[in-house]
């Protein structure tokens, strides 16, 4: 039997039509003044916002009593606290010349942000964004101003004189000049965003401005706001003394200017070798000098180390490179041996026992490198088994260790060559520098020695197992100034006889373990995530445990706690401040005691305190929002 098939009429989809366009007030008649609630919630919000910005902005913007010159005028003690700068007459040269050193300071700098214009090329960090974001930043911010010198003005006249009420807050100072100028500015960002929004219509949605473009703007802006600026400082010397506004130093603006043709340079090298580079080569080359500039800033740029015996006195650089050429060949010939499929067990024991018994002898002076190294080598034979196996995967483990060496006997000829910058410290080292220092250090170490203890806790060998936990759970369970307290008390004896080990780096040492036992349980958390089945499916294609870790385990496991990483970076560059506790004079220290207690700037606490916690939140603020595009360009949730 034949016939056609009548297949049923199928509809058209049919889509719900767009909403038409609401103006403000239909807007705030739908959300704001919807119910007799919804209203009444709405004066009270808008009543509170009256009195808290009437209060916050009359203090940050009196400019007659605040004490912002107290930040003006100590800026370069804040940043870097005592580092010569040619004005300190206690600090002179051969000739009796105030010592000048802040080029090394603005060097540093420098490279800094010339690896960070080269990753943002080879990164490719950017993209396009839609002007109608832009306009809207721009509306809400010209809202604000007229808010606050407008809006707020016309209240207390409204409130204080028809009718007589006082909600209190700080007394109002602004000059004319203020008032118009804020006032004009606000009515040009409003009105400019509204006509543009308006203009563009629905093209303003579309993704057509670079985020780049937009930003190197912004940092034009600013350097040129930098020329033509006046800052409050005070007229003498004597407290009490009137303040006026005067312009930026060039010592500030014209490095500043330098910093962004800096910028400028390496972002258009970065895009002209991006065409000949592969992003893979260029993003490992990157990656490395990350790794390598920070240990050559900080120790070798910033400390300026010296190599004769009146700066280090029985220091030979000679003998330290010959002993670690030695152990780079003598123990990279142990590895070697170690690492080899068909070695014994006992062979490798044997070696980790006399290595033990060496690395926890007494001793002093260089002896101590002797120990380190030693110590490494142990921890190296011990991993063989486990990282070692195939010619080519025994190569890269002892690549590994000759990188390891030569970073050991680099990081050991910088301590002990001493500092030739000359402070009126023991550390060249204060002010936001010292807590960058401290932040960037713990992160650094902790991070591989936190996904090692993670590795341990989850090991199916007792003795690794057992070894994480105690740590983890020992190191959680006390808190972290009571081990910060312990690293400058307990820690000296510890050191062998005659050690100096300034006590930035003792914290370094302590925090960055106190950092690790939490990023272990971090880490532990993704790799309890994966799936059984993964590892298995590595099995059965052949794959071993480190390539199982590195290629499948471990990208997921941390690509699921990106959040957890990044709170806990946040975290950590928060805590720093902690340090104040024990001496140290880190940034939050000088706003806050240091600052306040000159003479000149009695009474300038609470802007100090302001100011600390504005800078500290634009650097929180800026690593969430840069953890938010990892995550959505990894699609974290999202598969």
């Amino acid at each position: 039997m034949t016939g056609k098939i009548i297949l049923p009429d199928i509809p058209e989809l049919e889509f719900a039509p767009e909403l038409p366009p609401k103006g403000p007030v239909v807007w705030m008649k739908d959300n704001l003044f919807s119910t007799p609630r919804s209203s009444f919630l709405t004066v009270v919000g808008l009543y509170v916002a009256y009195v808290f910005t009437k209060g916050f902005t009359g203090f940050v913007f009196n400019y007659a009593e605040r004490r912002w010159d107290a930040v003006t005028d100590n800026m370069k003690l804040l940043m870097v606290y005592l580092y010569p700068n040619g004005t300190s007459e206690r600090i002179l040269d051969a000739a009796g010349e105030p010592i000048n050193q802040m080029h090394r300071v603005w060097i540093s700098l420098g490279v800094v942000i010339a690896l960070t214009a080269l990753s943002l090329v080879f990164w490719r960090v950017g993209g396009k964004m839609a002007p109608k974001r832009i306009t809207r930043t721009l509306q809400i911010s010209g809202g604000f101003l007229l808010f606050v010198f407008l809006g707020v003005t016309i209240l207390d006249y409204v409130f204080g004189v028809l009718f007589g009420f006082d909600f209190g807050g700080w007394e109002w100072q602004f000059s004319t000049k203020v008032h118009f100028w804020t006032i004009l500015v606000g009515v040009v960002l409003l009105g400019g965003g509204l006509l543009v929004d308006r203009a563009m219509g629905d093209r303003g949605k579309e993704e057509t401005i670079s985020v780049i473009g937009l930003l190197g703007a912004l940092a034009v802006v600013v350097v040129g706001l930098l020329w033509v600026i006046e800052l409050p400082r005070l007229s003498g010397t004597e407290p009490g003394a009137p303040k006026v506004f005067q312009p930026i130093e060039e010592t500030t603006t014209l490095p500043w200017t330098i910093m962004l043709g800096v910028a400028f340079l390496s972002y258009w090298v970065g895009v002209g070798l991006r065409r000949v580079i592969p992003d893979r080569a260029g993003t490992r080359v990157l990656t490395l000098a990350w790794l390598v500039s920070f240990p050559v800033l900080v120790m070798a740029v910033l400390r300026d180390p010296g190599w004769d015996e009146v700066v280090a006195p029985g220091f030979s650089l000679g003998n330290y490179l010959t002993i670690g050429a030695a152990f780079l060949v003598v123990g990279g010939l142990v590895i070697w041996a170690a690492s080899h499929p068909a070695i014994g067990e006992w062979s490798a024991a044997i070696v980790a026992a006399i290595g033990v018994a060496i690395v926890f002898s007494w001793s002093v002076s260089m002896l101590m490198f002797i120990r380190f190294s030693l110590f490494a080598v142990l921890l190296f034979v011990l991993g063989a088994k486990t990282f070692g196996g195939a010619t080519q995967v025994r190569r890269r483990y002892l690549l590994l260790w000759a990188g390891l060496m030569v970073f050991l006997t680099y990081f050991f000829i910088l301590v002990k060559g001493g500092n030739t910058v000359e402070t009126q410290t023991p550390s060249p080292f204060g002010g936001f520098v010292l807590t960058m220092i401290i932040f960037v250090s713990v992160m650094l170490l902790s991070f591989p020695f936190g996904v090692l203890l993670a590795l341990g806790r989850t090991s199916t060998m007792p003795i690794f197992r057992l070894m994480s936990v105690a740590y983890i759970e020992v190191v959680r369970g006390v808190p972290l100034i009571t081990w910060l307290i312990m690293s400058i008390i307990f820690m000296p004896f510890a050191l062998p006889i005659g050690a100096n080990v300034p006590d930035f780096v003792l914290v370094i040492l302590f925090y960055a373990g106190f950092s690790a036992a939490y990023m272990a349980e971090n880490v532990r958390g993704g790799l309890q995530a994966i799936r059984a089945g993964q590892k298995e499916a590595s099995v059965a294609l052949g794959m071993t445990t480190v390539q199982t870790m590195i290629f499948i385990t471990m990208p997921q496991a941390l690509r699921t706690v990106i959040p957890a990483l990044v709170g806990q970076a946040i975290a950590t560059f928060k805590d720093t401040s902690l340090v104040a506790i024990i001496g140290l004079l880190d940034f939050l220290a000088l706003a806050q005691g240091t600052v306040p207690g000159q003479p000149l700037y009695r009474g300038s606490l609470r802007t100090m305190l302001i100011f600390a916690a504005f800078f500290y939140w634009i650097f929180t603020f800026s690593m969430s929002k840069a953890s938010q595009r990892l995550e959505k360009k990894l699609g974290v949730g999202e598969r």
